[in-house]
């Protein structure tokens, strides 16, 4: 393939060196991914989407239909986490409070809100 992007499925979107988009409605972006099913979505180098509407971020594989993997995290301090009173109904964000600690904050679709720590540091 050389340093070309292929797009060869019906409705599939390629962009990147070595880069290939199979599967219908599938979208393949950075160096050497790969979205090789039906609305398949690989986003980042090296990310593989090889089952149907699954979706890879970052160096990582989903292999799984209908599935998300992604690879990183979202971290910060405390004044850069979402406030737990400002989440969005159906939201959450994960990061490191003031304490250091890690910890997860969600607002369900009903609009209540709970905070856990995950890691104390």
């Amino acid at each position: 393939m050389g340093d070309k992007a292929v797009g060869g499925g019906n409705r599939s979107t390629a962009v990147g060196a070595e880069t290939s988009a199979d599967g219908a409605s599938s979208t393949a972006v950075g160096d050497g991914s790969t979205a090789s099913q039906d609305d398949a979505t690989a986003v980042g180098p090296e990310a593989t989407a090889t089952a149907t509407g699954s979706v890879a971020l970052g160096n990582v594989t989903a292999s799984e239909s209908d599935t998300t993997v992604v690879r990183g995290g979202v971290s910060g301090t405390d004044d850069g986490m979402v406030p737990l009173g400002s989440l969005e109904n159906g939201e959450w964000a994960i990061g490191f409070d003031s304490n250091g600690d890690l910890v997860a904050r969600a607002k369900d679709s009903d609009g209540n809100t709970g905070e856990n720590t995950l890691v104390t540091t």
